[in-house]
Formats: C-alpha cells, sequence, structure tokens
C-alpha cells in the first residue's frame, strides 16, 4: 500500500499498483496522476507528536526562519511535543505577528478578526476540548456538512485531517491571530483549575448572573413561529392598491417589499414543493408573481393574525422596519455599484437580514426589554448570547431554514456580521449585506461617520466600491426613508 496526498490536504491509502494511474480524491473529486511527488509522507511513529514539515519549510523559504533554527525546532518538538509553530515562537525563533503576516499572505488562506465574531454557545463542543488545544484552533460556524474553523495555522492538514475524522464534516479552515485563538479557547474550552492556598478565607464569589429566560424556552418558541407580525399598514396599503383599477403583480410586489415579515411569509410559501421551485426563488418580486394576488392578499390577511411584538420588549417596530429597508435598498444599489448580478435578491437579503432581532423581541420581550440601546456589533452580540443564550443573526437563520428560504437568502442573513465566513459561492451578497447592514445601523443620519464607513472597509474593499460611493449611496438612501418616514 501507498499513502497519497491530495492538494485539498486530504490523505488516503491505496494499492501501490495503482502508481502511474488516474486518481480520484475521495474528498474534493479532483482527478490526478499518481506520481512520486502525489506520495504523503509516513504517518510519525507512535508517541511522537504529529509533525508538520512543510510548514516550517514554507518558513524557512521565506526567510522567517534559517535551517538551524527549524532543525531545533523539530528536536524540541519531538522531545516536547507541541505544534511546530508554537515551540518556534517560544524558542523566540519567529514572532506571532509575522507568522501572521506569513500564513495571511499563503494562496486560498482567508484571515477574520476573531474577536469581532461571536460564535454560537452550542457550537464549540462539535470539536473536544482536548482536539482543539491539541491544535490551536476552534470551530466559528456549522452550516450542513461544512464546519468552519478558525486555526492558528490553516496550513496544517494534520489538524484538519483529525477535526474532519472527529466530527464527521468537511472543515473550512480560517485564520485567525494566535492571541485571538488562545483567548477563545480560554473562553469557550475553560480548564479546570484548583484553588490556591490561602492564609485567609476567600471572598466568596457572585452568584453568576442568570439569563432572564431558559435557553432551551427560547429555542423551542422560536422553532414554534410559524410567521412574524407585518406592519399594521401593509394590509390597508395591499386592499387599496387590489381595489384600484389596473393595478399590476408589479404593483402588489413593491408594496409587498417593504415589509420584511410579511416578504418572509410569502417567500417561504414560493419555495414550496407545490409550486415546483423549492428552494430556488429568492426575489420577491417572483415570489409574488408566482403566488398571484389572491393568494397574497390571503398571506397578509393572515399575518394581521400573529400577536404584536410585546410593549414591554421596549422593541422599535418603526426604526427596525426602516432599517431593514435601508438595508434592502443600500444592498441593491451596492450590488449595482459593484457590478454584481442578482440585484433583486440583494434587495431580499438586506431586507431579511435582522429578522432575528424582530423574532427574539418576540419570543423573549422580558429579556428584550433588558437590552441597553445604541450598543456596537460585537456588543450587541455579546449581549444576546448572554441574554437569549442566542444571537440574532443564529435566530434568524434558524427561522430561515425552517421556513425553506433559499440559501442564497439564508447565508447572508446567517453571516452578514462575518461575511469571511460565508461560502465562496455566497461570499459577494455576504459581503453585500455585511456592508449594506452596516450602513443601516448609521441610519437615520443624513451622511455616514468614519466609524460607520469604517466597519464596511473589508467588505466594501471585496466588492472593489469605494468609501465615496458608499457614502453617495447612504446619504441618497437616508434622504428617501427620511421623507417616507415623515409622511
Amino acid at each position: 500500500m501507498i499513502r497519497v496526498a491530495c492538494r485539498c490536504g486530504h490523505k488516503a491509502n491505496t494499492p501501490a499498483a495503482a502508481m502511474g494511474k488516474l486518481y480520484t480524491c475521495p474528498k474534493c473529486g479532483e482527478r490526478f496522476m499518481l506520481t512520486p511527488e502525489c506520495l504523503a509522507q509516513a504517518p510519525p511513529e507512535a508517541g511522537l507528536p504529529a509533525r508538520d514539515p512543510r510548514v516550517g519549510q514554507l518558513l524557512v523559504q521565506a526567510e522567517l526562519i534559517t535551517e538551524t533554527q527549524l532543525a531545533d525546532a523539530l528536536t524540541a518538538q519531538a522531545e516536547r511535543g507541541g505544534k511546530l509553530f508554537e515551540v518556534l515562537i517560544n524558542l523566540g525563533f519567529l514572532s506571532k505577528a509575522d507568522l501572521h503576516t506569513f500564513l495571511s499572505g499563503q494562496p486560498g488562506v482567508t484571515a477574520i478578526e476573531l474577536r469581532n465574531y461571536e460564535i454560537p454557545y452550542d457550537l464549540p463542543p462539535i470539536i473536544p476540548a482536548d482536539l482543539a488545544r491539541k491544535h490551536v484552533l476552534l470551530p466559528i460556524d456549522h452550516m450542513g456538512k461544512l464546519l468552519t474553523v478558525g486555526m492558528a495555522c490553516p496550513l496544517d492538514a494534520t489538524a484538519v485531517a483529525e477535526v474532519e475524522r472527529a466530527t464527521g464534516l468537511r472543515v473550512k479552515a480560517m485564520l485567525c491571530s494566535f492571541d485571538d485563538i488562545h483567548a477563545a479557547l480560554d473562553r469557550y474550552y475553560p480548564l479546570d483549575k484548583a484553588p490556591e492556598p490561602s492564609e485567609t478565607p476567600a471572598e466568596t464569589p457572585p452568584a453568576p448572573k442568570k439569563r432572564a429566560v431558559n435557553v432551551e424556552d427560547i429555542l423551542a418558541r422560536l422553532d414554534a413561529l410559524e410567521a412574524l407580525p407585518a406592519l399594521s399598514s401593509t394590509l390597508r396599503h395591499i386592499k387599496e392598491g387590489v381595489a384600484r383599477p389596473g393595478h399590476t403583480i408589479r404593483d402588489l410586489a413593491g408594496i409587498v417589499c417593504t415589509d420584511p415579515a410579511l416578504s418572509a411569509a410569502l417567500l417561504g410559501l414560493a419555495n414550496c414543493a407545490v409550486y415546483g421551485m423549492p428552494g430556488r426563488i429568492a426575489s420577491i418580486n417572483l415570489a409574488v408573481t408566482i403566488l398571484g394576488s389572491a393568494t397574497t392578499v390571503r398571506v397578509a390577511e393572515n399575518s394581521e393574525t400573529v400577536p404584536p411584538v410585546p410593549v414591554g420588549s421596549h422593541f422599535d417596530v418603526k426604526m427596525f422596519w426602516l432599517r431593514s429597508v435601508f438595508a434592502a435598498a443600500t444592498s441593491m444599489a451596492l450590488a449595482k455599484a459593484a457590478n454584481r448580478e442578482h440585484v433583486g435578491e440583494a434587495y431580499t437579503a438586506g431586507l431579511l437580514h435582522d429578522l432575528g432581532r424582530l423574532a427574539l423581541a418576540l419570543v423573549a420581550p422580558d429579556a428584550t426589554g433588558t437590552m441597553p440601546p445604541n450598543q456596537g456589533i460585537a456588543e450587541l452580540l455579546r449581549l444576546e448570547q448572554d441574554s437569549y443564550g442566542i444571537t440574532h443573526p443564529e435566530a434568524a437563520y434558524r427561522l430561515a431554514q425552517r421556513w425553506s428560504l433559499p440559501g442564497f437568502i439564508v447565508t447572508p442573513i446567517h453571516c452578514h456580521h462575518a461575511p469571511d465566513t460565508a461560502p465562496r459561492n455566497h461570499r459577494d451578497i455576504c459581503m453585500i449585506v455585511a456592508a449594506a447592514a452596516a450602513l443601516a445601523d448609521a441610519f437615520p443620519a443624513a451622511a455616514p461617520d468614519n466609524a460607520t464607513l469604517d466597519a464596511c472597509t473589508g467588505p466594501l474593499t471585496h466588492l472593489g466600491v469605494s468609501r465615496t460611493v458608499a457614502a453617495d449611496i447612504f446619504e441618497t438612501t437616508s434622504q428617501r426613508l427620511r421623507r417616507a418616514a415623515g409622511k
């Protein structure tokens, strides 16, 4: 038998007679001729730590370390264990900053700021704590069979393979800074430490703050939601529209697309198998066209039976509506400015991106009422995790999946605060909605400040849209919506 290594990092055993023949990687499907260059290095001897000399040689080639330093680090690794890059850092041969800069420049490596990303509370246990600490990594997102993992060294093929074996999922590795990874490991995989002896009795620590509601109760209420409350004025506008002589489906869709809750309900219905296009309708115009006027009116009438958000939640429904429409219009404008396709779908994703906030206010009004207003995104996500046990992107993702919304809409709903974690085929629309969401958070200002534009820098750079263009889009959209809100 010989051990074959694919470029995707997958390794497998195959008969030696296969040398010189075509081989298909069972992981990524790539076909290539088996040559000596395709052979994987022999596995480490029992009792010795796994090594990744490939990373070491790359560091030597980049002139960040010398051959002698690499040899010394490999010897130290064999004696004491640990990851090679950690040994190099501990020996003083390599700085954390140089390692991060080097890895971020490698082909196929994407970096994210882990400190700005809130990991769902129920995700870390998917990777055992000992495995996470051993390889300096942790899960940051899970979608279907794909597990996104933050790593201090995404080139560590051994670590990726072990995580895939342990979880049964396909791993997508993302680069995170060394310090951020260790801080996250301490937070999500705390070590049990025995109290140090003391001559004086220690003060009794305060009891941990309890969540306002039970997490399981929150999830159960979310899973029971069949619809969200539409605006009280939407049904009136729809009935007035269909009563008007010569009205068209386009006119009706124009009313629907200003109401995120009703739009979600109609999209969910249009994506049912009975209409023949399950999981493929991402445009509100198309959904209304498929359903027709009578069905659209009936769904709107049913939405009036959904209880409104309780007053005690202090949730500003009007501001939620305005910012949702702002994000939708801005998403469409950004898609056009970036010369991207699926402009209508970008509008839909922008309109629905914050449905989780409305849903959480509906199912946990008491907890929502204790949330301080006007928080930055990172702090808001932390507060939501503490108060609800789930963040608004996770809540919306849970609903959108159950309502059979298409992946082209579900993904930006889930990833609009961390667009770098989105699958490559949905990366553009996630960047669009991420930028639009950051701009929407500054509404109803007449113009964006520098902090708002700074929050959009990553997505705008990805899209090739300048800050000036983004500011112009903000000002135009804000002016229109402030006029509409005043009517």
